[in-house]
């Protein structure tokens, strides 16, 4: 039987899992769905497409409601079972981050105590996730920053579109890279690290694999597009975004090496129940902000994060992105550097085209 390992969390559980099954690569035969494939048609489906010949398997499980989990990681199986993170999404179905947490919990509950479950540590709700696990007595690792990460994060760097990090892994000091830029890359990294190690690879493989792995499209992904008098990189971000997925991706542009302009073109984000438009406005106070010079804006609650930047930074707001397809080429000029970022259903993914078929 494989090894299975499932991935869920509120931000970048697809790219989590492609991170494994690449960090697996060198360990033997790893299974995973092509793509986010984790409600309840994808995971079964995942599961039965999976070669009888297979050492990992990689399973990507999502919710936007409790009780969601629960059913899927239990078909799953699960050896190994990480909560990335909890933030404030799908907040139409709960009241408060404490019961998202709840939810993600769901993931440790059929774990049986030879299993491994693998836990944020920096997180106000790391609690709610730890007592799950004690109550199944699964064996937990922890990561993070904190000192009580079992699995620590020493030091990033980004090098171009590398990133290289440094972690305390049981007292040792290890170094990491994949082919992508962002600190939460990083941090997803060291989940990915443990799951490895967790699954039966050795570290040192798992590391190597790693080195491999570069961000998929629509998850910071980048392109060169050639333009007239130069080029124009294009940060790739517009598979989904909610608040805090937003903020990384911004931290992303911010510091990225420019010989023009940094523009962001952000679609507005979905499920945020009551708060929603507080929290489009709030995207205005982000420290980052202040790096970016430009931005375009898709959608009527994004409206609201327009009338809270600086006038300066104000591009163009567009109630559609099909709006700002038939503008984005004046918008744009070589040295360019330019992230698109939004919930699917904004369809900012339609920029991303447009941008990419801009020819010299």
């Amino acid at each position: 039987m494989p090894r299975s390992s499932g991935v869920t969390g509120s931000v970048g559980k697809t790219s989590t899992k492609e991170m494994l099954r690449t960090a697996l690569s060198d360990c033997g035969r790893v299974h995973a769905a092509e793509r986010s494939f984790n409600n309840h048609w994808g995971v079964p489906l995942t599961l039965a497409r999976m070669p009888a010949d297979s050492d990992f398997a990689v399973i990507e499980i999502g919710m936007n409601h409790p009780d969601e989990i629960r059913p899927l990681a239990k078909l799953a199986d699960l050896d190994v079972a990480i909560v990335v993170n909890v933030a404030a999404v799908h907040m139409e179905a709960f009241e408060s981050i404490d019961q998202i947490a709840h939810a993600k919990a769901e993931i440790f509950e059929s774990l049986s105590p030879d299993a491994t479950a693998i836990v944020n540590v920096d997180l106000p709700t790391t609690y709610i996730l730890m007592d799950m696990v004690r109550q199944v007595g699964a064996n937990l690792i922890g990561f993070g920053q904190s000192v009580a990460a079992d699995y620590r994060v020493l030091s990033i760097k980004g090098v171009g579109a590398v990133t290289q990090a440094v972690a305390d892994i049981d007292g040792q000091e290890r170094m990491y890279e994949f082919q992508a830029a962002g600190d939460h890359f990083a941090m997803n990294a060291l989940a990915v690290l443990a799951a490895g190690v967790a699954a039966g690879c050795d570290l040192d493989k798992v590391i190597r694999g790693m080195a491999k792995w570069t961000a998929p499209d629509g998850r910071g992904a980048r392109h060169v597009v050639a333009v007239d008098g130069g080029k124009i990189t294009l940060i790739d971000e517009s598979y989904n975004a909610n608040p805090s997925s937003m903020a990384s991706a911004l931290a992303v542009l911010a510091a990225c090496e420019i010989t023009g302009r940094r523009i962001a073109v952000l679609g507005e984000m979905g499920e945020l129940g009551e708060t929603e438009l507080q929290r489009h406005a709030e995207l205005a106070n982000l420290d980052t902000v202040a790096d970016v010079d430009q931005f375009h804006l898709v959608g009527p609650m994004m409206e609201h994060m327009y009338n809270a930047l600086p006038p300066e930074k104000r591009g163009v707001w567009v109630k559609t992105a099909d709006e700002l397809v038939d503008q984005i080429k004046n918008l744009l000029s070589a040295g360019d550097t330019v992230m698109v970022k939004g919930s699917n259903y904004t369809r900012v993914s339609r920029v991303v085209d447009a941008i990419k078929n801009i020819s010299a």
